[in-house]
C-alpha cells in the first residue's frame, strides 16, 4: 500500500508533526465539494481482472479508454452547452466535467482487453497472460 491512513483522533504528541499536516491535507481533500473523482473497483480473478468505474451522467461517446504499458487510463469528458433561446443563464455548474484515473496492471494480454459501458457504469476486463512457469518446490543443501 502506498500511504496508510491512521485516525485522526491520534494523540498530538505521538505524531510526526510533518505526518499530522500530510493527514490532515489528505482528509480535507477527500471530503472536498470540489474533488471529481472516478469511483473504481477493481476485482482480481484467477484468469482475469475486472475494473468497475462509475461515469455516471456520461455517455459511452464522452469516455477514452487506452492500455499502454501495463498503464490502463480512463479519460470521461463532458461538455454542456448553453441552450437558451430566451433565457438567460444566471448560475451554472455543468459547463464541463473532465475526469481522469490510471492504474497499474502487469502481465495482460492487451489484445484480448474488452469493456463495456452499462446504466452508468463502465467494465473493463483484462486477461491475464497465463504463467507459463511452474514453481516446483525444493530441498536447498546446506554447505
Amino acid at each position: 500500500m502506498a500511504f496508510e491512513k491512521r485516525s485522526f483522533n491520534n494523540n498530538l504528541f505521538d505524531v510526526d508533526p510533518g505526518e499530522f499536516f500530510k493527514d490532515v491535507g489528505r482528509q480535507i481533500y477527500e471530503q472536498s465539494p470540489f474533488k471529481k473523482d472516478i469511483k473504481t473497483d477493481i476485482i482480481e480473478y484467477n484468469d482475469h481482472f475486472v475494473v468497475a468505474a462509475e461515469l455516471p451522467g456520461f455517455n459511452k461517446t464522452d469516455i477514452q479508454l487506452n492500455f499502454d504499458n501495463e498503464t490502463l487510463t480512463i479519460e470521461a469528458k463532458q461538455s454542456q452547452a448553453n441552450v437558451t433561446d430566451e433565457g438567460k443563464t444566471i448560475h451554472k455548474e455543468r459547463a464541463t466535467n473532465d475526469l481522469n484515473r490510471q492504474f497499474t496492471f502487469k502481465h495482460i494480454i492487451q489484445e484480448q482487453i474488452s469493456a463495456k459501458f452499462d446504466n452508468g457504469v463502465l467494465y473493463v476486463t483484462l486477461p491475464k497472460e497465463q504463467d507459463t512457469t511452474v514453481n516446483v518446490a525444493s530441498n536447498i543443501e546446506i554447505n
